[in-house]
């Protein structure tokens, strides 16, 4: 996933969030923040059910970068 760079198709990043590794999945929440739009949301927002608390709170941190409001309801 290190290979994945902002162009990388985000089918291939939506596909890392959900592996079973869970330096993938942090890999993957990062990807989605160097995209730094807010079409990532929705993601991220699924990245805060992660089991690992990591993923959930680097997925919390990139929400608040984004600036989407959309995700407040999920952040609270």
């Amino acid at each position: 996933l290190e290979k994945i760079k902002d162009s990388a198709p985000i089918s291939k990043i939506i596909t890392a969030l959900t592996d079973k590794n869970i330096t993938m999945r942090l890999f993957a929440v990062e990807a989605l923040i160097r995209r730094g739009d807010i079409t990532v949301t929705p993601y991220l927002v699924n990245a805060l059910n992660d089991p690992y608390s990591s993923v959930r709170a680097r997925a919390a941190i990139a929400l608040g970068q984004i600036g989407d409001v959309t995700a407040i309801p999920a952040l609270i």
